[in-house]
């Protein structure tokens, strides 16, 4: 997934800005962090339902941008222009939100078992 965003910025979609990756490269390593740090201790941290949201729709987004890629250079458009555009960023600030606030909630959810774990 990471790798397909940063490829998607290196190629100048105007739809994935460089802060969207960011953002998912961020909430992945804290989250992936804390899971880590408490699996250490024999905790295992159950996604929420939400997080496997996110992840269907950050996948679902790397899957609509690489068809719009592929459809515009067989038709021997630039893949960063065209009407998809507007849909495509829509697409990305909802993914951005969830992505957001997955890993917020990711955190307040378990923050008394966190500190159980680490007492």
């Amino acid at each position: 997934m990471i790798i397909a965003l940063i490829v998607f910025v290196a190629k100048g979609l105007p739809w994935v800005p460089a802060y969207f990756v960011l953002i998912v490269i961020a909430r992945e390593f804290l989250v992936t962090g804390l899971r880590s740090l408490t699996g250490f201790r024999g905790v295992v941290l159950v996604p929420s339902l939400l997080a496997k949201v996110k992840t269907v729709l950050q996948n679902l987004f790397v899957v609509a941008t690489l068809a719009i890629i592929v459809l515009r250079e067989r038709a021997g458009a630039p893949a960063a222009e065209g009407a998809a555009n507007a849909w495509l960023l829509a697409f990305a600030w909802a993914v951005i939100a969830v992505t957001i606030l997955s890993g917020v909630l990711y955190f307040i959810t378990t923050r008394e078992l966190v500190r159980r774990v680490f007492r």
